[in-house]
């Protein structure tokens, strides 16, 4: 599914909490960190949806996420 068209709801299927993950701070970049969903998604005022993770602070893009397998 096409993470800039899914609803929240959707998302927090797709990563449901304690999903191990990758997180991407820079698009397109290969450094990567490994961590693990903490929250259900969410979409901020102008409808970019976001997700807590381990070891940081906020709601970080569902776009820079990856599945840890």
């Amino acid at each position: 599914m096409d993470k800039q068209k899914m609803t929240a709801e959707q998302a927090s299927k797709m990563f449901p909490i304690g999903e191990k993950v990758k997180y991407f701070p820079i698009m397109d970049d290969t450094h990567y960190e490994e961590t693990e969903i903490r929250s259900e998604a969410w979409a901020l005022g102008h409808g970019e949806l976001v997700i807590k993770v381990k070891g940081r602070t906020g709601g970080v893009c569902i776009s820079h996420l990856e599945f840890n397998h």
